[in-house]
């Protein structure tokens, strides 16, 4: 802070390493000097040539912890007896900690020019920013003050620094600057209706934290969407409201008083929503205070948000007029981080066409057609979620009764892996498509896992890439997903089990099981098949004596249809491409989830199996305790139907009993350490019905 008087100034002249101090109005007769120790010492003029005995009057420089531009001084060279602050006296402080983070012992020197007070003048007079830009007076303000001025009798520049420090002190007076500062509101203020960047005092832009009412307002270096506002008048003359271009929420909150958090919310209500801007003394050339005082705006760099607080250089805030064609890149910028990121995102003739239009004229709608091409492509697709961990099962799926998540090893036999992504705003639902459920919110903690929800109770998730090009999942509350070593999706933000691989899931593979001179199974999944390849699909339907299953060959096969799979006799796997497909009917029907198979319900289903070597539908034997997930069969809810030959364009097979004796292609698979696995892989030896097999 400048003196307000001339008794603030000293001169310091350099004495054998240490330096005396002289005061501008007591002349160079007088020295300071300090006598007394501790809290009990004084610091006052003397007699250059009597000075009493235990006074010190050379002191000597020291650095200071506090602040890079402050200095130290202490009354002995190689001492620790420092000045300080002590009751508004200039003191003593024996102590090294003096210099280490102690405001009372830093001292910090302005020097005295003429262009020091000259400055400090045209601050208080508005001379300091005349000109055209944002926060800056124009000439017709500069000649009204020089009007007032004038009746105060000041016409001309002082040229001296003894002048301009004279001008100074007359221009703090109450009633002059009540006259100037009614003048200088008048200052080039932003342009209702234009978006605008706000920058802080480190330079950093003030974004939308989050999508919802009562999110903060946070700074990143970057410039986003999220941190473009347009300035909407306000109710008041001179008041402005902040509506955040991604969420279209306003910046909310109360000016005036201490430590209020601004955040997102709606226009109305019992928080203000409109803010004036004032330019202060405080304020750097170009920048602004906004809100009302002794607590406007202020950017809290410990929490990274907006808060309310006294005036001071974090209050100084500078717009950046965002022009129409920048925004447009940066909403286009949006909609790629947002949708552009996943994997087939940017395919398909539909999104190629709307890119091509918007490369040659960059508007918002054109924007927002590439968006919602490459929207359509993430709502159209399927993906598996694989996180980077290599040393526990890792891939995305939902435990046995489908209630909450589990992860298990990456297999394209099970389709309890595979997942939607459902837009929302901001973000996506994360729908598990066997179980038609969505995944929720995580929590810490290694025993905890997320659950399964219906769609409205479903977590919000936003995916983000880091800089190795790995996927960061985080829920609704800024928690991200964690691949726990037991197979539990919960909340952590290191490591490679928190950060995941997404691949678009573009086929399925179904585990065919020998019988006799063929290979066979069957399968309902919950999205359609396009192509099948390695076996050949079938419906099926009822002859006149419901005793037979026609069997009709189909290249494609509906979503939620049941198929028989037929390959030949060393066929281990078909394959089926994730499409589309007409729809067609099916005598066979299936599941998504297991059914579990009790001896009074045993008979209401027919399951794929074999008796004696007839492949047929039979009544599941006593050793079949249940249907798996994604599985075909009969119903047969009257249990008048003990088996049901299939014809394919033959003779029919041959049903020799009524119970599948030989086995079940519907039965579970195991590993060779006896576990059971929903899925296989390539080269890997199984078990099922009791026979080993290998999946090639």
């Amino acid at each position: 802070m400048s003196p307000s008087t001339q008794e603030g100034w000293w001169c310091v002249v350099a004495v054998n390493g240490g330096y005396k101090f002289y005061n501008y109005v007591s002349g160079p007769s007088k020295v300071l000097g300090t006598t007394g120790s501790e809290g009990n010492a004084r610091t006052a003029m003397y007699d250059a040539t009597n000075i009493p005995d235990g006074t010190s009057t050379t002191f000597y420089y020291h650095t200071t912890g506090w602040n890079v531009n402050a200095n130290a001084f202490r009354t002995d060279e190689g001492g620790n007896n420092y000045w300080n602050n002590r009751s508004d006296y200039l003191a003593l402080w024996n102590s090294s900690a003096a210099v280490g983070n102690d405001a009372g012992s830093a001292f910090v020197f302005e020097e005295i020019t003429l262009d020091n007070y000259k400055n400090k003048c045209a601050v208080l007079t508005g001379k300091d920013r005349i000109g055209t830009g944002l926060f800056y007076y124009p000439q017709t303000v500069s000649d009204q003050v020089d009007a007032i001025l004038s009746e105060e009798g000041i016409t001309e520049e002082p040229t001296t620094v003894e002048g301009w420090f004279s001008l100074y002190q007359t221009l703090q007076n109450e009633a002059l600057q009540a006259k100037i500062k009614a003048v200088l509101q008048s200052f080039n203020k932003p342009v209702a209706g234009k978006n605008y960047a706000i920058q802080n005092y480190t330079g950093s832009y003030m974004y939308a934290g989050g999508v919802t009412a009562g999110s903060y307002i946070n700074a990143q270096n970057a410039l986003s969407l999220a941190a473009v506002w347009t300035l909407e008048a306000g109710d008041s003359d001179g008041q402005y409201r902040f509506k955040n271009k991604l969420t279209g929420l306003y910046i909310t909150g109360k000016t005036g008083n201490a430590s209020t958090n601004f955040t997102l919310g709606e226009i109305g209500g019992e928080t203000e929503d409109e803010f004036a801007m004032q330019i202060t003394s405080n304020n750097l050339a170009g920048t602004v205070t906004i809100g009302d005082l002794p607590h406007p705006w202020y950017y809290r760099p410990n929490t990274n948000n907006l808060i309310s607080w006294e005036e001071e250089d974090k209050t100084n805030w500078k717009f950046v007029e965002i022009a129409d064609d920048e925004y447009v890149d940066l909403l286009f910028g949006y909609y790629q981080d947002l949708y552009g990121i996943l994997p087939g995102a940017t395919e398909g003739a539909a999104y190629t066409k709307a890119l091509d239009v918007y490369n040659s004229n960059r508007t918002v709608e054109n924007a927002k057609s590439v968006c919602n091409a490459m929207k359509a492509n993430v709502e159209n697709n399927y993906y598996r979620f694989q996180s980077y961990a290599t040393d526990r099962t890792n891939t995305m799926g939902v435990n046995a009764d489908q209630t909450g998540a589990k992860t298990y090893d990456m297999s394209k036999s099970d389709a309890g892996l595979v997942w939607k992504l459902v837009p929302v705003e901001d973000g996506f639902k994360l729908q598990n498509v066997n179980s038609g459920k969505y995944l929720g919110p995580v929590e810490g903690g290694k025993d905890k896992n997320a659950s399964l929800f219906d769609l409205k109770e479903g977590a919000k998730f936003t995916i983000s890439k880091n800089s190795d090009g790995a996927f960061i999942l985080k829920d609704g509350n800024g928690r991200q997903v964690f691949n726990e070593t037991n197979g539990n999706l919960n909340y952590w933000f290191t490591g490679d089990a928190s950060v995941w691989h997404i691949y678009q899931a573009t086929d399925i593979e179904v585990l065919l099981t020998a019988a006799g001179d063929a290979a066979y199974a069957t399968t309902y999944l919950p999205f359609a098949v396009s192509e099948v390849s390695g076996a050949t699909a079938y419906t099926g339907a009822y002859n006149a004596a419901n005793s037979t299953l026609d069997m009709t060959e189909t290249t494609a096969i509906p979503a939620n249809t049941g198929v028989v799979l037929k390959g030949t006799a060393d066929a281990t796997t078909a394959v089926l491409t994730i499409g589309e497909a007409a729809e067609a009917t099916s005598g066979l029907t299936g599941t998504l989830t297991p059914i579990t198979l009790a001896d009074d319900t045993r008979a209401n289903y027919l399951v794929l199996g074999t008796n004696e070597g007839a492949i047929g539908f039979y009544k599941p034997s006593a050793n079949v305790a249940s249907i798996p997930a994604n599985k075909a069969y009969l119903a047969n809810a009257t249990q008048a139907t003990q088996a049901v030959a299939l014809n394919f364009g033959g003779t029919p097979t041959g049903i020799t009993g009524i119970e599948a004796a030989d086995g079940d292609s519907n039965a579970p698979v195991y590993d060779i350490t006896g576990r059971r696995v929903n899925g296989t892989a390539k080269g890997g030896i199984y078990i099922q019905n009791g026979r080993k097999f290998i999946v090639k």
